[in-house]
Protein backbone atom coordinates (compact mmCIF):
# COMPACT_ATOMS: atom_id res chain seq x y z
CA UNK A 1 0.00 0.00 0.00
CA UNK A 2 1.34 3.37 -1.00
CA UNK A 3 1.48 6.42 1.27
CA UNK A 4 -0.87 8.33 -1.07
CA UNK A 5 -3.55 5.77 -0.27
CA UNK A 6 -3.56 7.00 3.33
CA UNK A 7 -3.62 10.73 2.51
CA UNK A 8 -7.26 11.16 3.61
CA UNK A 9 -6.55 9.44 6.95
CA UNK A 10 -3.44 11.56 7.54
CA UNK A 11 -5.23 14.85 6.77
CA UNK A 12 -8.26 13.84 8.87
CA UNK A 13 -6.09 12.88 11.85
CA UNK A 14 -4.12 16.15 11.71
CA UNK A 15 -7.36 18.17 11.49
CA UNK A 16 -8.91 16.18 14.37
CA UNK A 17 -5.90 16.71 16.60
CA UNK A 18 -5.80 20.42 15.80
CA UNK A 19 -9.55 20.75 16.45
CA UNK A 20 -9.34 18.88 19.76
CA UNK A 21 -6.28 20.82 20.97
CA UNK A 22 -7.94 24.13 20.02
CA UNK A 23 -11.18 23.20 21.80
CA UNK A 24 -9.87 22.16 25.18
CA UNK A 25 -13.45 22.33 26.52
CA UNK A 26 -13.93 18.86 25.06
CA UNK A 27 -11.24 17.75 27.53
CA UNK A 28 -10.55 14.06 27.97
CA UNK A 29 -13.86 12.98 26.49
CA UNK A 30 -12.47 12.07 23.04
CA UNK A 31 -10.49 9.33 21.36
CA UNK A 32 -8.81 9.10 17.97
CA UNK A 33 -7.43 5.79 16.76
CA UNK A 34 -6.26 4.33 13.46
CA UNK A 35 -7.22 0.74 12.81
CA UNK A 36 -5.76 -0.49 9.54
CA UNK A 37 -7.39 1.39 6.67
CA UNK A 38 -9.65 3.61 8.79
CA UNK A 39 -9.50 6.08 11.67
CA UNK A 40 -12.19 6.40 14.32
CA UNK A 41 -13.04 9.62 16.14
CA UNK A 42 -15.31 9.51 19.19
CA UNK A 43 -16.31 12.47 21.36
CA UNK A 44 -18.42 11.57 24.38
CA UNK A 45 -21.22 13.85 25.51
CA UNK A 46 -20.67 15.66 28.79
CA UNK A 47 -24.37 15.61 29.79
CA UNK A 48 -27.36 13.30 29.92
CA UNK A 49 -29.28 15.65 27.61
CA UNK A 50 -26.53 15.52 24.96
CA UNK A 51 -25.24 12.95 22.48
CA UNK A 52 -21.92 11.48 21.39
CA UNK A 53 -20.31 12.69 18.17
CA UNK A 54 -17.96 10.78 15.92
CA UNK A 55 -16.85 9.56 12.54
CA UNK A 56 -15.16 6.71 10.81
CA UNK A 57 -12.73 7.99 8.19
CA UNK A 58 -11.88 5.48 5.48
CA UNK A 59 -9.19 5.99 2.81
CA UNK A 60 -11.95 7.15 0.42
CA UNK A 61 -14.55 8.93 2.58
CA UNK A 62 -15.88 9.94 5.94
CA UNK A 63 -18.91 8.48 7.76
CA UNK A 64 -20.23 10.93 10.40
CA UNK A 65 -22.34 9.97 13.42
CA UNK A 66 -24.21 11.75 16.19
CA UNK A 67 -25.81 9.65 18.91
CA UNK A 68 -27.99 7.07 17.16
CA UNK A 69 -27.82 8.90 13.80
CA UNK A 70 -25.49 7.56 11.12
CA UNK A 71 -24.98 9.98 8.26
CA UNK A 72 -24.40 9.54 4.57
CA UNK A 73 -20.72 9.39 3.58
CA UNK A 74 -18.77 12.54 2.83
CA UNK A 75 -16.34 12.07 -0.05
CA UNK A 76 -13.83 14.59 -1.46
CA UNK A 77 -15.36 14.70 -4.96
CA UNK A 78 -15.72 18.43 -5.65
CA UNK A 79 -13.73 19.62 -2.63
CA UNK A 80 -10.19 19.04 -1.44
CA UNK A 81 -9.57 16.66 1.45
CA UNK A 82 -8.59 19.67 3.58
CA UNK A 83 -11.80 21.51 2.60
CA UNK A 84 -13.89 18.46 3.44
CA UNK A 85 -12.18 18.13 6.84
CA UNK A 86 -12.74 21.84 7.59
CA UNK A 87 -16.44 21.39 6.72
CA UNK A 88 -16.67 18.21 8.82
CA UNK A 89 -15.06 19.81 11.87
CA UNK A 90 -17.38 22.80 11.42
CA UNK A 91 -20.19 20.23 11.62
CA UNK A 92 -18.60 18.73 14.76
CA UNK A 93 -18.24 22.26 16.17
CA UNK A 94 -21.99 22.76 15.68
CA UNK A 95 -22.89 19.32 17.06
CA UNK A 96 -20.97 20.01 20.28
CA UNK A 97 -22.75 23.35 20.79
CA UNK A 98 -26.35 24.58 21.04
CA UNK A 99 -26.16 25.22 17.26
CA UNK A 100 -27.30 21.66 16.52
CA UNK A 101 -29.80 19.23 17.92
CA UNK A 102 -30.69 15.59 17.48
CA UNK A 103 -34.32 14.49 17.41
CA UNK A 104 -34.98 10.79 17.97
CA UNK A 105 -38.38 9.27 17.30
CA UNK A 106 -39.15 5.94 18.92
CA UNK A 107 -42.06 3.61 18.29
CA UNK A 108 -42.50 0.92 20.97
CA UNK A 109 -38.93 1.69 22.16
CA UNK A 110 -37.51 1.00 18.66
CA UNK A 111 -35.74 3.84 16.87
CA UNK A 112 -37.91 4.99 13.97
CA UNK A 113 -36.07 8.16 12.92
CA UNK A 114 -32.99 10.18 13.82
CA UNK A 115 -32.94 13.78 12.61
CA UNK A 116 -30.03 16.22 12.81
CA UNK A 117 -31.03 19.88 12.70
CA UNK A 118 -28.64 22.82 12.44
CA UNK A 119 -29.29 26.40 13.44
CA UNK A 120 -28.64 29.00 10.77
CA UNK A 121 -29.07 32.75 10.83
CA UNK A 122 -32.58 32.05 9.44
CA UNK A 123 -33.55 29.52 12.14
CA UNK A 124 -33.46 25.73 12.45
CA UNK A 125 -33.17 23.60 9.30
CA UNK A 126 -33.02 19.91 8.59
CA UNK A 127 -29.49 18.69 7.93
CA UNK A 128 -30.17 14.98 7.46
CA UNK A 129 -32.73 12.38 8.45
CA UNK A 130 -32.17 8.67 8.93
CA UNK A 131 -35.22 6.43 8.99
CA UNK A 132 -35.53 2.89 10.30
CA UNK A 133 -38.17 0.40 9.24
CA UNK A 134 -40.47 0.08 12.25
CA UNK A 135 -44.10 -0.96 12.20
CA UNK A 136 -46.29 2.08 12.94
CA UNK A 137 -48.02 0.51 15.94
CA UNK A 138 -47.76 1.51 19.57
CA UNK A 139 -46.89 4.71 21.29
CA UNK A 140 -44.59 7.19 19.61
CA UNK A 141 -42.05 9.02 21.76
CA UNK A 142 -39.84 11.91 20.64
CA UNK A 143 -36.59 12.77 22.41
CA UNK A 144 -34.71 16.01 21.70
CA UNK A 145 -30.99 16.06 22.56
CA UNK A 146 -28.57 18.97 22.46
CA UNK A 147 -24.94 19.40 23.49
CA UNK A 148 -23.45 22.38 25.28
CA UNK A 149 -19.72 21.53 25.32
CA UNK A 150 -18.76 24.46 23.06
CA UNK A 151 -20.27 27.96 22.89
CA UNK A 152 -22.74 28.87 20.17
CA UNK A 153 -21.50 30.81 17.13
CA UNK A 154 -25.02 32.22 16.52
CA UNK A 155 -25.78 34.63 14.71
CA UNK A 156 -22.87 33.39 12.53
CA UNK A 157 -21.72 36.89 11.55
CA UNK A 158 -19.10 36.68 8.83
CA UNK A 159 -19.47 32.91 8.31
CA UNK A 160 -20.50 31.41 4.97
CA UNK A 161 -22.09 27.98 4.56
CA UNK A 162 -19.85 25.45 2.85
CA UNK A 163 -20.95 23.20 0.00
CA UNK A 164 -21.79 20.62 2.69
CA UNK A 165 -24.38 22.97 4.19
CA UNK A 166 -22.42 23.66 7.38
CA UNK A 167 -20.37 26.56 8.65
CA UNK A 168 -16.76 25.40 8.22
CA UNK A 169 -14.44 25.18 11.18
CA UNK A 170 -12.05 28.07 11.29
CA UNK A 171 -9.12 27.88 13.64
CA UNK A 172 -10.04 30.26 16.42
CA UNK A 173 -13.82 30.06 15.92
Amino acid sequence: MGRAEFEFLDVFERAAQEFLVHHSEVGGSWSLSRKGRHTELNITSSSASGFDVGAVCEVYGLYPSAGQWRGAPWEPVSDSIEGLCDAYFGFVRALLSPDARLQLTFRREHLQAAIVELRTSDGWRLFERERQVVLPFGTQRVVLLQNNQLPSRFPFAGLQLSGWGVYPWERGA
